[in-house]
């Protein structure tokens, strides 16, 4: 279950810029995420792509840890 909801994380994050994909994100990223997967969009495992849409249909309820680490990638890869 881990790691279904580290790339769910990947892929929302990916989402962000097509340059993400090749950039997992540190394990602090990944922990700092992956309690609002579970908290949000568990219904929706293990399908990775409802998992996205539901982060993404949900980004105003993310803890500040894990929204920071969002809006650090989509600023970083929207540069690019």
């Amino acid at each position: 279950m881990r790691t279904l909801t580290a790339l769910a994380l990947v892929c929302l994050l990916a989402q962000t810029g097509a340059g993400f994909a090749q950039d997992e994100g540190t394990a602090e990223e990944r922990q700092a995420c992956e309690p609002d997967v579970n908290r949000l969009c568990s219904q929706f495992e293990p399908d990775k792509d409802k998992i996205i849409a539901c982060l993404n249909q949900k980004v105003r309820q993310l803890s500040p840890a894990c929204r920071k680490v969002i809006l650090s990638y989509a600023r970083k890869y929207k540069r690019k």
